[in-house]
């Protein structure tokens, strides 16, 4: 058993914000919340860290089992994507004990750093 620590950002909430209004971006931050808990098991810690961005710690059989979690999260985004004004997009960085970190802040740091790589990435 591994144990996965993922590290997401929501893509573009400052532009929701100053075209639609802050309440259609206090929305968006529920939607994407909704879209991970829906994607997650109860068992599963979801937090939002701050801001628009959002910590799952979960286990898994293996590491690269992180890879389906994500791909369900891709699949709720896309049905709450139908019924908004706007496109809620994320970045997500993940690491996984044993395999990347020894303890709990070991892996949310390389998660914070992989999901900071992922989202200069998008932009270059």
């Amino acid at each position: 058993m591994s144990y996965v620590v993922l590290f997401f950002d929501m893509d573009n909430l400052k532009q929701i914000n100053d075209t639609f209004g802050h309440s259609e971006g206090d929305k968006a931050i529920v939607e994407f919340a909704k879209a991970l808990k829906e994607s997650f098991r109860k068992e599963d810690m979801i937090v939002r860290y701050g801001g628009d961005e959002f910590v799952v710690a979960t286990n898994v059989r293996t590491c690269a089992y992180a890879l389906v979690i994500l791909s369900r999260v891709e699949h709720h985004m896309e049905a709450i994507n139908k019924d908004l004004p706007f496109k809620l997009s994320f970045s997500v960085g993940f690491s996984c004990f044993p395999d990347k970190g020894k303890n709990f802040n070991e892996l949310l740091n390389l998660a914070d750093k992989r999901m900071y790589e992922i989202k200069y990435n998008k932009k270059s």
